[in-house]
């Protein structure tokens, strides 16, 4: 893997957990984490775009940033009660990193995230820990479906 990709994905890393923590705690994803992982990402692969000959990629990876943010603000605009703003500046950030790798990346992420997070909160319900109208974070799924999904490819 060319070392400013490996850099790119190394700052979502260090960026997504905090971020899951956060969620988890206080069901929330803070603007400066999911602005600087959406910066750090973005900037990093297009340095990688530029010294490569990769604008292609640069290209997709925009594309797949704006897909995926796109996607989850439509979801964000139905149901704001189900998906916060954070979610949809944390899909800026996995979208390019997803958008990079190729459009099955994100579109493999948003399966696996939707079945991972779909099977917690059914084994809540199933447990009596929690109810349909129980809120859970969503960040921690996201996170979880990119980069399990970044990892395989």
């Amino acid at each position: 893997m060319p070392p400013w990709e490996l850099a790119a994905y190394g700052v979502l890393m260090v960026v997504a957990v905090p971020l899951a923590v956060i969620d988890i705690a206080d069901l929330r994803l803070p603007d400066e984490l999911t602005i600087t992982a959406y910066a750090g990402v973005t900037v990093l692969l297009a340095v990688e775009a530029l010294t490569a000959g990769r604008p292609g990629d640069l290209q997709r990876a925009g594309a797949g940033a704006f897909a995926l943010a796109g996607f989850y603000a439509v979801l964000f605009i139905i149901r704001p009660a189900a998906l916060g703003l954070g979610d949809v500046k944390l899909a800026l950030a996995l979208g390019t990193a997803l958008g990079w790798t190729g459009w099955d990346a994100v579109i493999a992420a948003v399966v696996l995230t939707h079945l991972s997070a779909a099977v917690y909160g059914v084994a809540l319900i199933a447990a009596r820990r929690a109810h349909r109208g129980t809120e859970i974070p969503f960040g921690p799924f996201m996170i979880f479906g990119a980069l399990a999904v970044l990892h395989a490819w």
